[in-house]
């Protein structure tokens, strides 16, 4: 064979099996390869990173929701409905009604509530709640409740549909759930107004008085004996030995032993 017959079959086979692998393995594919790794690293980590740092502190969630990191490690969270929530970095929350009320959640499970008309309402932890513009009401988590008012009267609001009220005289009413009430007053005497229109007043000094609805009154003193004055203008008066004494009206007397 020819020197140029070897030239034209032996040349193709060169360049086909050894150069081209070498120039594969040497050149084309460490450059493919900075492309795809320089592509790789754009998209996986130093875009994000970018992105997060520098471009868009604001992420868009899937739910239509919207969150702030703000420089102050404070971050604020806009959702849908138009609401907005900060968390503090003292692990306290806001959050900001579109109805112009806000909520503050405190890091001790307490939360504050202000309504736009600059009224506040404070549930603690033990599920009581408190509500300021000038007169305040504690709910306790035993379903009672107390109001006390800005002329510093308060109420008590008990579970059992009864319900309490203190005045600033240091007198204090009581409603009961049938209807009766008890006024106890600061010289420590009480009166019971009854639903069916008698009154009871408990003196001072251990003695008790009923006006009874037909106009008669009873009085029971604290030697143990009672005296009832009719509406005919008669008395009796109960010993203690069980004696009785009636005083009429014609200035008689009867003694029943």
């Amino acid at each position: 064979m020819t020197p140029l017959l070897l030239f034209i079959v032996i040349r193709p086979l060169l360049l086909s099996r050894v150069i081209t692998p070498l120039l594969l393995s040497r050149v084309i594919t460490p450059l493919l390869l900075s492309r795809v790794i320089t592509l790789l690293l754009l998209s996986r980590v130093i875009t994000p990173l970018l992105l997060s740092r520098e471009i868009t502190p604001l992420l868009l969630y899937s739910d239509n929701t919207s969150n702030t990191v703000h420089s102050d490690d404070t971050s604020t969270n806009v959702q849908s409905d138009n609401t907005s929530t900060n968390v503090q970095s003292d692990n306290t929350s806001t959050t900001v009604q579109s109805d112009n009320t806000s909520t503050t959640v405190q890091s001790d499970n307490t939360s504050t509530t202000v309504d736009s008309d600059n009224t506040s309402t404070t549930v603690q932890s033990d599920n009581t709640s408190n509500t300021s513009d000038n007169t305040s009401t504690t709910v306790h988590s035993d379903n009672t409740s107390t109001t006390v008012q800005s002329d510093n009267t308060s109420t008590t609001v008990q579970s059992d549909n009864t319900s309490t009220t203190v005045h600033s005289d240091k007198t204090s009413n009581n409603v009961h759930s049938d209807d009766t009430s008890t006024t106890v007053q600061s010289d420590n005497t009480s009166n019971t107004v009854h639903s069916d229109d008698t009154s009871t007043t408990v003196q001072s000094d251990n003695t008790s008085t009923t006006v009874q609805s037909d106009n008669t009154s009873t009085t029971v003193q604290s030697d143990n004996t009672s005296t009832t004055v009719d509406s005919d203008n008669t008395s009796t008066t109960v010993q203690s030995d069980n004696t009785s004494n009636t005083v009429h009206s014609d200035d008689t007397s009867n003694y029943c032993s």
